[in-house]
């Protein structure tokens, strides 16, 4: 039931980026994969960021440059 009101909630706020993340990489319990669970969100962030920046450079505020790697605001 969790997963269908995620499910409902993207589509009703669209969200840019989501970031998905399997639901059987780590158990209730598994306290002790924390470390492992962290490393998978942080790849998967940086993926889904990755291709964020590539697709979607329309619309950028002009106060930001945009490269392959990352993103920079400029000072004003």
């Amino acid at each position: 039931m969790l997963g269908k009101i995620t499910e409902l909630s993207i589509d009703l706020y669209k969200p840019d980026i989501v970031v998905h993340i399997p639901r059987n990489v780590v158990g209730v319990w598994d306290y002790h994969k924390a470390d492992y669970l962290i490393e998978i969100g942080r790849q998967r962030t940086l993926a889904a960021l990755h291709d964020f920046c590539q697709v979607s450079t329309e619309g950028v505020p002009k106060n930001v440059k945009h490269s392959n790697n990352n993103i920079k605001w400029n000072q004003r």
